[in-house]
């Protein structure tokens, strides 16, 4: 009986995807022959394809994702060529597309992802490298709502990201939930309950893998310098734009959730935050007065804040951290975690730890002290090309391990330039 009943939803679900292709399949061939005819009537289009996704059953749709991001990343692609002023081809000029045509597609794009869910590495390495190109737009270049509708869409791709079906991926590890006091816990960061199964590989663990590196480390740049120029626009600024491009930047750092893939931007992302916090100008112990405009959005400054918080918590409440503590600095640390927190600590120092210390203490002491000197330059703002050439030079000698794979060398001389580093910006921010 119990096979009936799943064979009969098999065809229940099967005739219900055929239904929903049949019916999406009109308007993503009218969808086509907007990219070589007149955008006339483009905007009812768009309207109804957001709409038809919006209703339809998720199980049904899911199965139709690619078919629907073609002709929307052709003409998002379209889109953003229009408007870059960047190596422009006068003898092989772009189509010409609207505000209210980019801007339909980019929430209809942001309709599909929230109801969508991404199933393979490559749909989101294609998603995030298109919605990356629309990021590198400025605001001379594209419209704020084109820009914002870019950091929405980026928002859903990395919001829809949850753990697989497999109980033993690496996917499993909970960010923001480190115990207390150290509990940080938000709704809105919370990965979705749905277990998802992938082709090729969980999408959390690719992401949080050293293949994801530099696409991270660029994601939460571009953010910030969206944040930034917001702030640079005076009263012409967003502050929702603003708040939304931190907030995307904490799902990023959240989804990511590993302290080795966010130790190497560590440095960055909290001198941006720092800078989105200084920039508000509020004075200390008297009011809360904000700058008018998009720099003293409350918004902004809030995510700024979570997120200054979460990355901290992420990269430097670690238990390799931890380990390279002096014995009262531990102790102190310890005080101020729950008793099951403490007793990880203690099984750190365990053999199985050092076991598993052993070998990476070894060979990185001695290998990647060309990569490390490197590190330290560009964690204080020194000579960064210089720092670049120097982790090239290490990865040609065959000693870069870490180099271009973002990855570092977490000893206690790292935790103690990273505490100096944090101190003085935090100084400069909040004297008192």
């Amino acid at each position: 009986i119990g096979t009936k009943i799943e064979e009969t939803m098999e065809e229940k679900e099967a005739a219900a995807a055929r239904r929903v292709f049949s019916e999406l399949k009109p308007l993503c061939t009218e969808l086509f022959q907007l990219l070589g005819e007149s955008q006339k009537n483009s905007h009812s289009l768009l309207h109804s394809l957001t709409a038809y996704v919006q209703q339809a059953p998720r199980p049904a749709l899911n199965p139709c994702l690619d078919y629907i991001l073609v002709p929307l990343l052709l003409l998002l692609d379209a889109s953003i060529a229009c408007r870059s002023t960047k190596d422009i081809d006068s003898t092989n000029m772009p189509l010409k597309v609207s505000d209210s045509v980019a801007e339909g597609v980019l929430t209809c794009l942001e309709e599909v992802l929230k109801r969508c869910s991404l199933t393979s590495t490559n749909q989101l390495s294609i998603l995030l490298r298109k919605f990356t190109s629309g990021a590198l737009l400025s605001p001379s270049e594209a419209a704020e709502e084109f820009r914002h509708g870019i950091v929405r869409c980026l928002k859903a791709v990395i919001l829809g990201l949850g753990p697989c079906s497999d109980e033993a991926c690496t996917c499993k590890i909970i960010p923001l939930d480190l115990g207390s006091p150290f509990q940080i816990k938000d709704p809105i960061l919370s990965h979705s309950e749905t277990k998802l199964v992938c082709d090729g590989g969980c999408l959390l663990a690719f992401l949080q893998s050293e293949d994801a590196s530099a696409a991270v480390g660029h994601l939460l740049s571009l953010l910030l310098q969206i944040a930034e120029a917001e702030a640079r626009r005076g009263h012409l600024g967003s502050g929702k734009l603003r708040a939304d491009a931190l907030l995307t930047l904490r799902l990023l750092i959240s989804k990511v959730g590993s302290a080795d893939a966010l130790a190497f931007f560590l440095p960055g992302v909290v001198s941006g935050l720092a800078k989105v916090l200084r920039v508000s100008k509020f004075a200390i112990g008297v009011s809360f007065q904000p700058t008018s405009g998009a720099a003293g959005s409350i918004g902004a400054i809030e995510q700024a804040v979570k997120g200054f918080a979460e990355m901290l918590v992420l990269c430097l409440a670690d238990e390799q951290n931890a380990n390279q503590l002096d014995a009262g600095g531990a102790e102190a640390y310890n005080e101020g975690l729950s008793e099951t927190f403490s007793s990880k600590f203690k099984s750190a120092d365990s053999a199985l730890e050092a076991l598993r210390c052993l070998s990476s203490q070894a060979h990185a002491k001695k290998d990647f002290d060309v990569a490390k000197e490197a590190q330290y330059h560009a964690l204080n703002g020194k000579d960064l090309q210089q720092s670049r050439k120097n982790i090239s030079q290490a990865q040609g000698d065959g000693r870069g391990a870490i180099g271009f794979n973002f990855r570092v060398y977490r000893d206690k001389e790292w935790l103690d330039k990273t505490a100096q580093h944090l101190d003085s910006l935090l100084s400069a921010t909040y004297p008192v």
